[in-house]
C-alpha cells in the first residue's frame, strides 16, 4: 500500500503529520515503480511529490521553478504516468492555479479506470482512495463533499453518492478542520496571537506596499484589502466561476 503526498503546505504537511502515526516508510518518487514491484507487501509505503518529480517543459528543459511560476503554460504534467499508477491512496495538497497543468484530467481518468486492480507485483494499477482539496488539479473532482456525505465515488465517468459498484473513492471535505474545533482554535490562535496587533495597524485607504511597517508575513495572510482580492489570492476568483459552492 502507498500513500502519496502532494503539496508542500499546511495541508500537505498536516495530513503526513497524522499519516506518521502508523508504521511507514517513506521513498523516493523515483523508486514508486521498483517498491510496487518488489516491495515488502505488509508494509505501508509514502511518497511526497513536488513540482520536479512531474512536471516537464514540453521543450524538454529542465525544470526551473521560477520559469513554471512566470509561464505555468510551458509545462505539463506526467503524474498520470509516473505517480499514479503505484498510488494507492492519494492525499492532494496542491493549491492549483487556472492555467497551470493539471495532476490528473477527465481523460486520464478514464484510462485509469480502465485499468484492471491486480494483486502487486503488477503495476501499473489504479489510485482506490483520493483525499482532494476540489480546487482544480483532479479535473474530474468538481465539488466539495460534506461532512453529512463525505465520500463519492467516481468511476471515470461521474461523480456518485453510491458506494457500490467499481471506482475511486474520493473525500473532499472543504470545512473539514471544523471537524476538529477544540484542536483547531488551539492551533490557528497560537499562530495568529502574535501577529494580531501588526493586523490592526494595516490601513485599509493605502495600499500593502507603501506599509513599510507592515511584515511580509501579514501581507502575505490578508486574502482581501480595500474591497477586493490581494494580488496572491486573484485565483479564488477564478475558481468561484469554475467550481461554484454546492
Amino acid at each position: 500500500m502507498i500513500f502519496t503526498f502532494t503539496g508542500a503546505g499546511n495541508v500537505s504537511q498536516g495530513a503526513q503529520e497524522v499519516f506518521q502515526g502508523l508504521p511507514h516508510e517513506f521513498v523516493s518518487p523515483r523508486d514508486l515503480k521498483e517498491v510496487t514491484e518488489k516491495g515488502n507487501t505488509k508494509r505501508i509505503y509514502a511518497t511526497v511529490v513536488g513540482k520536479k518529480d512531474h512536471l516537464e517543459h514540453v521543450d524538454g528543459c529542465k525544470f526551473d521553478v521560477q520559469d513554471f511560476i512566470k509561464h505555468p503554460e510551458n509545462y505539463h504534467s506526467s503524474f498520470n504516468e509516473k505517480i499514479i499508477p503505484y498510488t494507492t491512496c492519494l492525499i492532494n495538497g496542491i493549491n492549483w492555479e487556472p492555467g497551470s497543468p493539471r495532476l490528473i484530467t477527465i481523460e486520464q481518468s478514464k484510462q485509469l479506470q480502465a485499468k484492471e486492480l491486480t494483486e502487486a507485483p503488477c503495476p501499473p494499477q489504479r489510485p482506490l482512495a483520493i483525499c482532494d482539496n476540489a480546487a482544480g488539479s483532479l479535473e474530474f473532482m468538481s465539488r466539495f463533499t460534506s461532512v453529512d456525505s463525505p465520500f463519492v465515488l467516481y468511476n471515470g465517468e461521474c461523480l456518485s453518492n453510491t458506494m457500490s459498484g467499481p471506482g475511486i473513492v474520493i473525500s473532499s471535505i472543504y470545512n473539514m478542520p471544523a471537524q476538529l474545533p477544540h484542536e483547531s482554535t488551539d492551533l490557528l490562535g497560537a499562530m495568529l496571537l502574535p501577529y494580531i496587533r501588526e493586523f490592526l495597524k494595516v490601513d485599509p485607504d493605502k495600499s500593502l506596499g507603501s506599509q513599510q511597517d507592515i511584515s511580509d508575513v501579514v501581507k502575505n495572510a490578508l486574502l482581501t484589502h480595500k474591497g477586493k482580492l490581494t494580488e496572491k489570492f486573484q485565483y479564488i476568483a477564478e475558481l468561484r466561476k469554475e467550481l461554484p459552492l454546492q
